[in-house]
């Protein structure tokens, strides 16, 4: 979300600054229709999205790797369509995802959900149209970043540029966005973080949004069409004798004005 105004204020006896953002526009019923789709899967489907199966032992052990290794591989990897959520149960995050869906502009086909037990509330992450990263403060309450050295204030619901080096206060806890993490977690994703793929019913709801928008279009009604010719055109003498001049003889005969 672009930022349109900074404006300082103090909150709790530290200075941060406030981001207004601007009002995207979500009025598109057929955009709308795929977010609630989305949402209603997970609803569905949340349960689903678990660890059964991995080793107890690995499970301790993954979750002594710094989460912002964990996260910041995931958001190397992430697609347009993703998006992950950081948090300490995914149920509970599933109400900040349908109050903050107006900040959700794209179909989500993948979820990941990475559990943390020592963040307070819920992130979510997404790449926007530029491939930027983007935040979403999924909570209640208000979240604070900090970026270039410079404090903000994040209201609820909305999100907001992130860069590499950037960090999240999530009610007293740290949130590092680590773009470049040194470890490589690729192929331990499907340990640390649970996910969803929405692909097939994201695909169909939008085959058939196209196919509504399609039928939409007006048929164009065949005319024949017939020559136009200068004395069609009444009442621009000068600019006609110009036109001759200047345009109409050079192309008709090139050799009479080829010095």
């Amino acid at each position: 979300m672009k930022i349109n105004t900074i404006i300082s204020q103090s909150i709790n006896n530290a200075n941060y600054t406030v981001r207004n953002t601007a009002q995207k526009n979500h009025t598109n019923p057929q955009t709308n229709q795929v977010q609630n789709f989305n949402l209603n899967s997970l609803n569905k489907n949340y349960n689903q999205l678990s660890f059964k199966g991995v080793d107890k032992a690995v499970l301790d052990m993954v979750k002594q790797i710094p989460l912002k290794d964990r996260l910041g591989t995931l958001l190397g990897l992430m697609d347009y369509n993703d998006i992950i959520i950081v948090g300490k149960k995914l149920e509970k995050a599933k109400k900040g995802l349908l109050q903050s869906v107006g900040e959700i502009e794209q179909p989500i086909k993948r979820l990941y959900f990475i559990p943390d037990e020592n963040i307070n509330g819920y992130v979510g992450f997404t790449r926007n149209e530029t491939w930027e990263h983007e935040a979403i403060n999924l909570n209640d309450f208000e979240l604070g970043l900090v970026s270039n050295n410079k404090s903000y204030v994040l209201e609820p619901h909305q999100s907001f540029y992130i860069t590499d080096g950037d960090f999240l206060l999530v009610q007293g806890k740290t949130l590092d966005i680590n773009l470049n993490p040194k470890a490589d977690l690729r192929k331990f994703i499907n340990i640390y973080s649970k996910s969803k793929n929405f692909k097939n019913e994201v695909n169909t709801s939008i085959e058939q949004i196209n196919r509504k928008t399609f039928s939409q279009i007006a048929q164009d009604t065949e005319t024949k069409a017939h020559k136009v010719t200068f004395k069609d055109v009444g009442g621009q003498d000068e600019l006609i004798d110009e036109m001759k001049k200047s345009i109409i003889y050079p192309l008709k005969y090139p050799e009479a004005y080829s010095n």
